[in-house]
């Protein structure tokens, strides 16, 4: 499989895909970069080919890279990302989410290429979003429903998070 890239603000389903992708057989990570602390070490592993979903990407020059690969875009209304990661950060022990800065990154992911999706549309795309990843492998209706109902998220209680990959690709 070619590198293919699912992003989106925080506590947008990146996680969710993930979860989908893998049970379809389908070679995917969620926020991969999260301790990867170089560009080249992100970029060799994705050159191996596989999915990554991540709401990070857009600090990296993915595109630039990988030229071409597919990219699905998530977009949510910033006030139920900040309540959503504000729940979730209160959890983790991180502190309360800074609205500029999910303003600044929704204004990056308007700017990227690839297959734009509104969150509330989502269910109603996910065949639409599997094709457009071009995995070969073929779309599965009941194995989609199922993880609909089920709307898996990330635990905070496992979650961990390496600041040292975060500064560095923040910066």
């Amino acid at each position: 499989m070619k590198p293919a890239f699912i992003t989106g603000l925080p506590r947008s389903r990146t996680y969710w895909f993930v979860q989908y992708l893998r049970a379809c057989g389908i070679p995917a990570h969620h926020e991969l970069m999260n301790g990867i602390p170089c560009r080249e070490s992100f970029y060799s592993r994705m050159r191996e080919g596989c999915v990554d979903s991540d709401c990070g990407l857009i600090m990296s020059d993915f595109q630039r890279e990988f030229p071409g690969a597919p990219c699905v875009i998530i977009h949510r209304n910033i006030g139920d990302v900040w309540s959503s990661l504000d729940e979730f950060n209160a959890k983790v022990g991180l502190g309360r989410p800074c609205i500029n800065k999910l303003a600044a990154m929704r204004r990056r992911l308007e700017t990227l290429d690839g297959l734009h999706v509104a969150f509330h549309d989502i269910n109603k795309r996910i065949e639409e979003i599997h094709n457009y990843l071009g995995s070969g492998v073929e779309f599965n209706r009941g194995l989609a429903d199922k993880m609909v109902l089920e709307n898996h998220q990330v635990d905070p209680v496992e979650y961990r998070i390496d600041m040292d990959s975060v500064r560095y690709w923040a910066a």
